[in-house]
């Protein structure tokens, strides 16, 4: 387990024996942003660390990362960045500002986000804002224009140099572009991603043709190799380039890609979080026409010649449009079309700052517009998920509480590994979730087995079963919406009648129990 905590004002991540391990963001020489810096220690438990290369397959949702939630930010008034500040361009009627990227130069906040200056002609510039704290924001410039429409300015800091990769609707290119000087100055330096490419390699696979070009893309490097996702609009697919060299052209398309087709997820939506195991991903959910949510992933492989499955956070999504709504709670700032989040440290706090876009009407003229707004991390719902990895023998004739060894998540800190418990920290409602994996081996004949949870005394969900002798049998128990006072036990129980003992089996995701906080 790395277990994220704060220390002198900054949250860092600590392994099993106590030492220090680095998390990062998907740059090289993040010194733009403090990388130690994921989360408070009152939103985040632990994260689940499995071993880097593998991807198993889990019979239940299973809680990846639970590591926070976000809300609009308790020190302004959202938005903080529209349209209105952009006083060096002509706009047209139907405008606004979307698509923000965050980041630190060591001396102040810089915003640089796709400006929408009138939607009905595609005219799309990226713009610059800078902050002395993250929260109060004055509008610099146009940085960046093009003949065609620009978005998504994915801007990093790499080998000492500021680096920006718009997306560029109807070139049919994806540029890297190079600061000199930061931030206002920009020349392309490569071109990583072009149709026009001849590569040399016979399996070099070009992105089909929407008008040519290759859209939102978010770069990262791991292992001393470069990656690209980039989304492809035509056929629905996130799609996965590398190379060797940051500024080299004609980047290699995975031999995994598409990393997925799921409509859910095959849009990327901001920097990816990179700690040394895993890389995590925010998506912009393409199921609903208003494209208001934001998904989180987690990649546990990824090499030259390997990707995993991409797995959805148990927290996900972590923005709804209809959540983001302003102190009164009536009008919405961001009320629809979030589809955007990225990430930086606030440097006089040590917490992050998150930064989203969204479409809203917060004074109420009628005019809806793409605005960005200043989040911070949220409480999370208390939620427990734990396994049994060893064998349990458990006699006949009487209930046995059953042991747990591997803790998975643990927000709101309910469940006692050393003594099997779950104390409800909040009253509320709840759901519950025993599975019992049974060998019975040993038995002689059929027999009676029973997997109970004991609330208290009291055993809202249980499950009985015929177990015939011989063989594994799954005993699932689980109850929804039983309200539960805080400060209550909750334990799991077995019986069996076969009159000899018998196993409960301690291999991965055979026994396992989730508890998990539904709300009041």
């Amino acid at each position: 387990m790395i277990e994220l905590k704060n220390k002198n004002g900054k949250i860092v991540g600590i392994d099993e024996n106590g030492n220090e391990v680095p998390i990062s963001l998907g740059d090289a020489n993040l010194d733009s942003v403090d990388a130690s810096v994921l989360s408070t220690e009152q939103a985040v438990s632990e994260v689940s660390e499995r071993s880097h290369g593998t991807s198993p397959a889990f019979p239940r949702q299973k809680e990846i990362n639970s590591a926070f939630s976000l809300r609009p930010h308790s020190a302004v008034e959202n938005p903080v960045i529209t349209i209105d500040d952009v006083d060096d361009a002509t706009k047209g009627t139907t405008n606004g500002v979307a698509d923000p990227f965050m980041v630190f130069d060591g001396a102040a906040y810089h915003i640089f986000a796709e400006v929408l200056l009138d939607t009905s002609t595609s005219d799309y510039r990226i713009g610059h804002w800078t902050s002395h704290d993250g929260l109060d924001w004055t509008y610099d410039q146009i940085v960046l224009t093009e003949s065609v429409s620009l978005a998504y300015p994915y801007t990093f800091k790499a080998d000492g140099n500021w680096y920006m990769a718009p997306s560029q609707g109807g070139s049919g290119d994806l540029n890297l572009y190079q600061f000199d000087p930061f931030p206002t100055s920009l020349s392309v330096v490569s071109t990583p991603i072009s149709p026009s490419w001849t590569h040399g390699d016979p399996t070099f696979v070009h992105l089909p043709d929407r008008s040519g070009e290759p859209w939102d893309s978010s770069s990262l490097t791991w292992d001393g190799t470069w990656y690209l996702f980039v989304i492809d609009l035509t056929n629905n697919q996130l799609r996965l380039f590398y190379s060797d060299t940051l500024t080299a052209n004609g980047w290699m398309e995975h031999s995994g890609s598409p990393v997925t087709t799921d409509s859910k997820l095959y849009r990327v939506a901001g920097r990816p979080m990179v700690s040394p195991t895993h890389l995590d991903l925010w998506h912009r959910d393409g199921t609903t026409d208003v494209n208001d949510i934001v998904r989180a992933t987690r990649l546990d492989t990824l090499s030259k010649s390997s990707v995993g499955t991409l797995q959805e956070w148990g927290s996900s999504p972590m923005l709804r449009g209809t959540e983001a709504l302003n102190e009164a709670g009536t009008e919405a700032v961001h009320h629809t079309g979030l589809h955007h989040v990225d990430m930086v440290t606030d440097h006089h706090t040590g917490e992050p700052l998150f930064v989203v876009d969204g479409q809203g009407d917060p004074d109420g003229s009628g005019d809806v517009e793409y605005s960005l707004g200043i989040y911070e991390i949220g409480d999370r719902d208390p939620y427990s998920a734990v396994e049994k990895t060893t064998n349990q023998s458990v006699t006949s004739g009487s209930f046995t509480q059953v042991t747990f060894d591997k803790l998975d998540s643990n927000l709101g800190k309910g469940f006692d590994l050393s003594t099997d418990t779950f104390t409800t920290p909040r009253s509320g409602y709840y759901s519950i979730n025993s599975v019992l994996t049974v060998d019975a081996a040993s038995a002689d004949v059929p027999f009676q087995a029973l997997n109970r949870v004991n609330i208290s005394g009291s055993d809202p969900a249980r499950a009985r079963h015929q177990l015939a002798a011989g063989g594994k049998t799954t005993l699932p128990a689980r109850t929804e919406g039983k309200w539960i006072e805080a400060g209550t036990n909750i334990t799991v129980e077995f019986y069996q009648n076969s009159g000899s003992s018998q196993t409960v089996v301690g291999e991965e995701q055979e026994t396992y129990l989730e508890i998990k906080y539904e709300g009041q």
